[in-house]
């Protein structure tokens, strides 16, 4: 049976890295700290630590990343229309592909689609609450730069990618000043419509990301974060979680 008393986000903000750029940022402290816990990454975030599931919602990046998401126990993002396509690259045994939808739709996601592909971090967090997970912590949930820098690892080549002869790349910023991802230029639409619909739950989710432009849920600083961890110790068995997410998945989306 799923231990879903809670799980941990990982994203790519620079808040992960907790301004720690005089040391690599494998060797940043929160790595070790969360080695044991139930962990979604985001995207790019799986290169830093051992992921009970990785997620990502645009299919172009897993065409660009599928060597590395094969070498990775389960994978889970959002369906398109490319993945049927008869020139598609073919997915792996370890991805899960769940329906979309421009919509919340709260529990029925499942039947009815998961809002939304739009950011990863908005449809990881709607997993994450349909698993059942009664505490759900976010990181680098930041939509915004920290210090000049947008995500934790934007000291590196990581993010960047090229698609059709294009380099494409959401990290960091464009000639005019203005957010590469381009949601975090609309502060306002992001709280008001994009993690809107998690008003409701608001109090299972929170934020370890005190600079975050995203108001919608408790915020948290890493002094809190890590006390938690030690007062409240897990250390969950990976592959146990994943077969009973995977049970989970079948028992809701089957027909």
């Amino acid at each position: 049976m799923l231990n879903n008393s809670r799980c941990i986000i990982v994203g790519g903000g620079s808040s992960i890295r907790e301004e720690r750029y005089d040391i690599p940022v494998t060797n940043i402290p929160i790595w070790n700290a969360i080695k044991s816990e139930c962990l979604f990454t985001a995207n790019w975030s799986f290169l830093y630590c051992e992921p009970t599931i990785a997620l990502y919602s645009d299919y172009q990046f897993f065409v660009t990343q599928k060597e590395l998401l094969d070498k990775l126990p389960m994978v889970v993002s959002i369906k398109d229309g490319y993945y049927d396509r008869k020139d598609s690259v073919k997915i792996g045994n370890n991805l899960t592909l769940l329906k979309g939808s421009s919509e919340y739709h709260g529990k029925d996601s499942w039947k009815l689609g998961f809002f939304s592909r739009h950011l990863t971090g908005i449809w990881s967090i709607n997993f994450a609450l349909r698993c059942g997970f009664e505490k759900i912590f976010v990181l680098g949930l930041d939509s915004c730069a920290i210090n000049g820098h947008t995500h934790f690892y934007d000291d590196s080549q990581i993010g960047k990618h090229t698609w059709l002869g294009q380099e494409r790349c959401g990290v960091g910023f464009n000639e005019q000043g203005g957010y590469k991802t381009i949601a975090y230029n609309t502060p306002t639409a992001l709280n008001n419509f994009w993690f809107k619909p998690f008003e409701n739950e608001k109090d299972k989710i929170i934020n370890v990301s005190p600079k975050s432009a995203i108001n919608t849920f408790s915020k948290w600083s890493y002094e809190q974060f890590y006390q938690y961890l030690k007062d409240n110790p897990v250390n969950i068995n990976q592959d146990e979680t994943r077969k009973d997410i995977r049970k989970l998945i079948h028992d809701r989306t089957i027909n």
